[in-house]
């Protein structure tokens, strides 16, 4: 106990008889002593983190321009846009209406007698016991083509890659082959 008393009085530059700060002069001296190294490091640390994060911040800076760079090219062709997304639109509706007077002709040539025709091919699928008469399937294939087509329609690109818009060939419809009742072979 007495060095503790002696030391701390050393580091306080002696008793305060003697005209030193003391015990708690000496308790002060050795807290900065041991506190100042830490106080340095934790500078140092923080500095350190801080530049790390200043690093981080400009890369985002920099990051930022060049999106904003690019979103004005990209504004600059969405203004020009609006003719192309008339034009898929026209290509999709086309490609909608050829399907519809497909489904049409084919629904003409199957029920020529609407109500009959259909009652008809019910009891037809119920006594065959098929879901599918083969005059239905032949007229199967330019459906599934008309189909597609409007699939096709429906994905065309307004934009490409590049942000750019596109200058893919719109899809239309063709004529194609209608499939009648003097075209089916007999069986």
């Amino acid at each position: 106990m007495y060095f503790y008393v002696t030391t701390l009085a050393w580091f306080g530059g002696g008793a305060l008889a003697a005209g030193g700060a003391g015990m708690l002069g000496g308790a002060m001296v050795l807290s900065g002593i041991v506190m100042i190294p830490v106080v340095v490091f934790s500078v140092w640390k923080l500095n350190k983190s801080v530049r790390g994060e200043l690093v981080r911040v400009k890369r985002e800076v920099d990051e930022m321009r060049s999106n904003l760079a690019r979103h004005i090219k990209v504004e600059q062709e969405y203004r020009r846009s609006p003719a192309r997304i008339k034009a898929v639109d026209c290509s999709i509706w086309n490609c909608n209406e050829h399907l519809r007077a497909e489904i049409d002709h084919a629904q003409e040539w199957l029920y020529p007698w609407p109500v009959i025709s259909h009652i008809w091919r019910l009891v037809l699928r119920l006594t065959t016991g098929t879901m599918l008469l083969r005059s239905e399937a032949i007229l199967a294939l330019p459906l599934r083509a008309s189909a597609s087509l409007v699939r096709n329609a429906a994905r065309q690109e307004i934009f490409d890659r590049n942000d750019r818009v596109s200058s893919a060939p719109l899809v239309y419809p063709q004529n194609s082959v209608r499939f009648s009742p003097g075209t089916q072979k007999s069986s």
